[in-house]
């Protein structure tokens, strides 16, 4: 199992922005579309990183001004995903 944190930003303009802040800061980073099990409705993008990484986030995300709507862990066994809302 690989387990990882997302942080749903919304634009994918500013998910591209922040991931770029993270890899610059030496970790490694992705942009995904927000699972549609986690959204209201419509359609956005997060940000992923391993789950050892989740400081740089939330260190890249406070420096650079952009919010973070949602956390959710994001579990990977094989080709299957299960996600879990981070109060």
């Amino acid at each position: 199992m690989r387990t990882y944190i997302a942080a749903d930003i919304g634009s994918v303009t500013s998910a591209a922005r922040l991931s770029r802040l993270i890899r610059a800061k030496g970790a490694d980073s992705a942009v995904l579309q927000t699972p549609s099990q986690l959204l209201r409705g419509g359609c956005a993008y997060s940000v992923r990183v391993a789950e050892n990484e989740l400081d740089t986030l939330l260190e890249a995300s406070k420096e650079s001004g952009i919010k973070i709507r949602k956390l959710f862990r994001e579990e990977v066994y094989g080709k299957e995903k299960k996600y879990y809302d981070i109060p």
